[in-house]
């Protein structure tokens, strides 16, 4: 039947949460999330959630990412979802700061631009 419901085993996916840095309308940023979540699905990640960031800044030091980090020490995940690294900060310092916080609470981060795990030690050199 077509209008069956699919149920999915997410026991074996990786708890994440999407990050999306999109100042596009809201059915344009719903249907980007839709999308990163089915990529996501795809690589072995349940995205639980997103935040949203709508702001024109790129320094790391904004409230949506301490909200994001707030997230992630509360919350069981383990991977944030991401378009690109530079949706964070253009300053390699700060990145690198920002995925050694990620690896200190054993949080992972998967570019979909690069279509891998970033680490910090990728960045360093």
């Amino acid at each position: 039947m077509s209008g069956d419901l699919k149920v999915m085993d997410v026991s074996r996916r990786i708890k994440a949460v999407g990050f999306v840095k999109s100042r596009k309308s809201h059915d344009k940023i719903q249907n980007l999330c839709r999308e990163i979540t089915k990529i996501s699905i795809s690589k072995g990640m349940c995205i639980q959630e997103f935040i949203v960031d709508e702001s024109a800044a790129v320094d790391i030091d904004r409230r949506i990412i301490d909200e994001l980090m707030n997230r992630l020490e509360q919350e069981e995940y383990k991977c944030v979802v991401v378009q690109s690294i530079l949706d964070f900060t253009k300053d390699t310092d700060d990145l690198v700061q920002f995925l050694l916080h990620l690896k200190h609470l054993e949080c992972r981060l998967y570019s979909l631009e690069e279509e891998r795990f970033i680490s910090f030690e990728m960045l360093e050199g």
